[in-house]
C-alpha cells in the first residue's frame, strides 16, 4: 500500500512537492491520499472520504507528495493528485527536486514551448543528475506546460551538496553559495530529528558503516531540508518545516 502525507512540521525524502501561491491559502491541514482509489488518514489511521481528503489539502500552504522513486504507480497517484487539486486551487505551481536549481531557465524555455522534452532532458542533465525514468515524471511536465503552471526547480547542485556532506558548509565558495540558503538560516538539525535519522541509518546500513560516514549523510540531508524550506518560504509566506 502505497501512502502519501501532507506533512505540516517536517518532511524525510520529498518527492514531488505541489504548493498554493494565491494569498487566499489557508493554515496547513494534515492528510493523507493513498492513490486514485482510496484515501488513508495516518493520524487517525483509518479511510477518509477522497472529497474531504483533498478539501484538506487545499486548504494547505504546501503539499509534499511522496514517492518511491521507481514505483510507477505513485507517479500516476501523484498526478491524479496535482489534477485534483488543480481544479481546486487553479492558482498554483509544482516544485521538483528533480530539477537543479542552475536550470530554472531550462525549465522555463520548456514550459514557454521553447524545447522538445528530449531538450529538456539534455540541457538539464536530467539523466546525469536525477536519472529515473522519464516518463514517470513527462505526465506531471505535460499537465503543467497545458495548463500554463510554474514549475521550480528546487534542488541544489550535486557537486554543492557532495561538497557540504564532505567538508561543511563553511567551506562553499562565493559562487557555490548563491544555491543554498544564508549560513545563518541553516540549522543542522534537533537532536530528535537527528536521533529519528539515525535509527533509519542503522536499519539501512545494519551496523556496516561508522560515526563519521552518518555524520556526511546527516549534514547532507539536514542540508537538504533547510534549502527546501528557504526556497519555499519565497514562494508561500506561511511555509513551516520544523526538523
Amino acid at each position: 500500500m502505497t501512502i502519501y502525507r501532507v506533512f505540516t512540521l517536517w518532511v524525510f525524502l520529498l518527492g514531488i512537492i505541489l504548493f498554493c501561491t494565491s494569498p487566499a491559502c489557508a493554515n496547513s491541514a494534515s492528510s493523507a491520499a493513498e492513490s486514485a482509489t482510496f484515501v488513508y488518514h495516518t493520524r487517525q489511521r483509518q479511510q477518509q472520504d477522497e472529497a474531504i481528503a483533498l478539501a484538506q489539502m487545499a486548504q494547505a500552504d504546501v503539499v509534499y507528495l511522496a514517492e518511491t522513486h521507481d514505483h510507477a504507480s505513485d507517479h500516476r497517484a501523484q498526478l491524479e493528485i496535482i489534477k485534483a487539486l488543480h481544479r481546486l486551487r487553479p492558482n498554483s505551481a509544482i516544485a521538483m527536486e528533480m530539477f537543479q536549481r542552475p536550470y530554472q531557465s531550462v525549465l522555463n524555455r520548456y514550459l514557454a514551448g521553447q524545447l522538445t522534452e528530449a531538450d529538456l532532458q539534455a540541457y538539464s542533465q536530467y539523466n546525469k543528475r536525477w536519472g529515473y525514468a522519464w516518463e514517470f515524471y513527462a505526465p506531471i511536465l505535460r499537465f503543467a506546460k497545458a495548463n500554463h503552471l510554474p514549475v521550480v526547480a528546487l534542488n541544489t547542485p550535486t557537486e554543492v551538496t557532495r561538497k557540504v556532506a564532505r567538508t561543511g558548509l563553511d567551506s562553499l565558495s562565493v559562487v557555490e553559495r548563491q544555491w543554498v540558503p544564508p549560513r545563518s538560516a541553516i540549522v543542522l538539525g534537533s537532536p530528535s530529528y537527528r536521533q529519528r535519522l539515525g535509527q533509519i541509518y542503522e536499519e539501512a546500513h545494519q551496523s556496516k558503516s561508522n560515526s563519521a560516514n552518518f555524520e556526511r549523510f546527516s549534514r547532507r540531508r539536514c542540508f537538504g531540508m533547510r534549502r527546501w524550506q528557504n526556497k519555499l518560504s519565497k514562494l508561500s509566506s506561511n511555509v513551516q518545516i520544523d526538523l
